[in-house]
């Protein structure tokens, strides 16, 4: 009988932890909070890895000033 109620509030409990996927941010002042949804995951890390072929690197070059900025 033990076993069975410790197995009713384990299922209770992950029942629990499936609902709870929203997280409501408060509004300041007099407006309402907004809905956010609860362990979000970008696109991009389900899409797997990604693949860069080779990238140059970039390369200073001197930067022309024009007259107005110059001190002197």
């Amino acid at each position: 009988m033990n076993e069975l109620k410790n197995i009713i509030l384990k299922l209770i409990k992950e029942i629990e932890s499936k609902e709870n996927n929203l997280n409501v941010r408060g509004g300041r002042g007099y407006s309402t909070g907004t809905a956010n949804p609860d362990k979000t995951v970008k696109v991009s890390n389900n899409l797997g890895k990604e693949y860069v072929e080779d990238v140059e690197e970039y390369i200073l070059k001197p930067v022309k000033i024009s007259k107005a900025f110059k001190k002197g």
